[in-house]
């Protein structure tokens, strides 16, 4: 069983071949094969918990006019700028591209709706030019910078020591999902399918465990009902 401490690349690859080691025979899995095989595991996990553990995968980077999205960006949580990138910051708000030039262009028929030094905004455009995956953010003033604070599916991990960015109660789920990986690339077609099932049925029971427990507390929040303070009603003397 893996610790409930800071797991590394190298722990979690460690644990696939301990628990892959009794149905191996002649196979000889090499670590970068495992080490990719990981990363595609952590994404997958990533996504399927992401609902349900959004603080997990809350990160802030730098923006200015026409900086680069990472690929890993999933959602948008809010925009801050400022003139300089500082605080104090400007909450933006999102427009869209259609109506980008109306906004930010006095002369248009949106100059009442103008992107001012106190209210920001920003879009998204396609980063056609050099990967078609990956958006582009734009600000209004274009002079301003800040913080763009969002979600985002862990980076690809490269040394051994590097840490795992997953909470530690779905770490076994990237652990079968890298067995599950390996049983398909690796094993005899006679074995495969078992195999695959088995993993599957471990890391869905996983996954409803915790589902029903947020079901449970979520029950008991609504049954709450706050405490009301008496009221008194004081008799005048006649």
């Amino acid at each position: 069983m893996i610790p409930y401490t800071n797991i590394s690349l190298d722990d979690v690859i460690n644990e696939v071949i301990l628990r892959m080691s009794s149905t191996r025979t002649n196979i000889n899995v090499d670590w970068e094969t495992l080490r990719r095989l990981t990363n595609r595991s952590i994404k997958e996990t990533a996504s399927m918990i992401l609902p349900y553990k959004t603080w997990a995968f809350l990160r802030r980077i730098t923006i200015n006019n026409g900086t680069i999205l990472p690929v890993e960006l999933v959602s948008i949580n809010r925009i801050l700028l400022s003139s300089n990138g500082s605080p104090p910051f400007r909450e933006a708000r999102r427009i869209d591209i259609r109506e980008s030039f109306d906004i930010t262009d006095s002369n248009k028929k949106h100059s009442w709706n103008m992107s001012i030094d106190i209210d920001p905004v920003y879009w998204l455009w396609g980063d056609n030019n050099v990967n078609p995956t990956r958006f582009v953010i734009y600000l209004a003033p274009d002079t301003y910078s800040g913080i763009l604070e969002g979600h985002f599916i862990p980076q690809d991990l490269v040394n051994p020591t590097d840490i795992v960015t997953i909470p530690y109660e779905f770490i076994d789920l990237v652990v079968l999902g890298v067995m599950m990986r390996a049983y398909f690339k690796f094993q005899g077609q006679a074995g495969i399918r078992e195999a695959i099932e088995k993993v599957a049925m471990e890391r869905q029971n996983i996954l409803n465990k915790f589902i029903e427990k947020r079901r449970a507390e979520e029950k008991e929040l609504e049954s709450f009902e706050e405490e009301v303070n008496p009221i008194f009603i004081v008799k005048k003397e006649k």
